[in-house]
Order: structure tokens, then C-alpha cells, then sequence
């Protein structure tokens, strides 16, 4: 998952949020120095990812998981959302979900990137993803998402989000990406 975020992370940067300057070298991982006895660990709706320590996860909906900084403090406004989907309910493609998107960020006067496709490969399983970037204002506050959806390989697929204001989303990357790059997918027969 860490080369599929990358490359959907590098490319967005490079295409849409010239407003920030990040960096894009995946090196040892400043959020638990390289060592997974310092995150906590969530399983769950057919995936299971590490994070932060620091961090919480709540589940407000079935089928949705979101993680972020402690209630209170500044990293509570900057969110990891792992939703899963249902092929064939509102989507059945890619390009509908994306459409979709689209049209909501663009109706609300936000701008979206298409950041294209990827492939995800684990344990040798080749899985298809795509992936785009958003900025849009709500409540006053302008915000930066990035957003990938991972098709399981069956029936569902997961729509996986970073969202943050933009003034911190810089900040807080290394925590979200930490969780988006370990996600392991489980119990999925492609």
C-alpha cells in the first residue's frame, strides 16, 4: 500500500496542491520511529491497519472508520476515513464514484484532481484503485482531501481518505499516510 500512496500522493502534489510543499520520501516512519509496539492496531470490515498512539478511531456508521488526533487537540480536525462500499448500490465503476465526487465538490465551488489509476498489490494479488485530490471550503474552512478507492476484488470496495484544513495538512501527513500505507486487506478472495 505505501508505492500506491506514494505514487497517488506524489502525483496529486505534483498536479493540484501546489499551495503546500510536501515531502515525498517514505523513509523510516517518524509516527512510531519505525517500530509497531508504538501504534495501536484496528480490525475490522475485512481490512486491518496500524496507527498512531496518539490517535483514536471511532466508528460512526457500520461499514465506516474514522481516525484522527485525540478530541481536543489540533490533530482531531485532520481525518483518515476507511468507508466500505458495495459495488452495483450507488456506484459500479470507478468513473461513477468519481463522477459523483466530482459533481459534489465542484456544486459546492471546490476544485478536484483526477489523480488516475493504480494498482495495489498484496501478498502477489494484483487489486485495481484510482485515485484524485479535492479542495473545497466548508463552514469558513478550507480543506485539502486526498481520496483513493481500492476495489477488494469483490463485491465492495473501500473509499480511503486523508482530510485535513490545509493549514495542517502538511502537519499531520505522516500520521495519515502511516495508517494508509499499512492497510492490509483480509479475508478477500479476489
Amino acid at each position: 500500500m505505501k508505492n500506491l500512496i506514494k505514487v497517488f500522493l506524489c502525483a496529486g502534489l505534483l498536479m493540484f496542491l501546489t499551495g503546500c510543499s510536501f515531502s515525498c520520501d517514505f523513509g523510516d516512519d517518524p509516527v512510531t520511529n519505525g517500530t509497531e509496539e508504538e501504534a495501536n492496531r484496528y480490525e475490522g470490515n475485512g481490512f486491518a491497519v496500524n496507527y498512531p498512539a496518539d490517535w483514536i478511531y471511532e466508528e460512526p456508521e457500520e461499514h465506516i472508520v474514522i481516525f484522527s488526533g485525540q478530541e481536543g487537540t489540533e490533530a482531531n480536525s485532520a481525518t483518515v476515513n476507511i468507508q466500505t462500499m458495495q459495488w452495483g448500490l450507488a456506484y459500479h465503476t470507478f468513473s461513477e464514484f468519481y463522477e459523483d465526487y466530482k459533481s459534489q465538490i465542484e456544486g459546492e465551488g471546490g476544485m478536484i484532481s483526477d489523480l488516475g489509476r493504480e494498482d495495489f498489490i498484496q501478498d502477489g494479488v494484483q487489486y485495481d484503485s484510482a485515485g484524485f485530490t479535492a479542495e473545497y471550503t466548508m463552514e469558513g474552512v478550507q480543506f485539502v482531501q486526498l481520496v483513493i478507492a481500492l476495489d477488494r476484488g469483490d463485491d465492495y470496495f473501500y473509499q480511503l481518505s486523508y482530510t485535513a484544513p490545509h493549514d495542517i495538512f502538511q502537519k499531520y501527513e505522516d500520521e495519515a499516510m502511516y495508517i494508509l500505507d499499512n492497510l492490509k486487506l483480509l479475508d478477500v478472495e479476489p
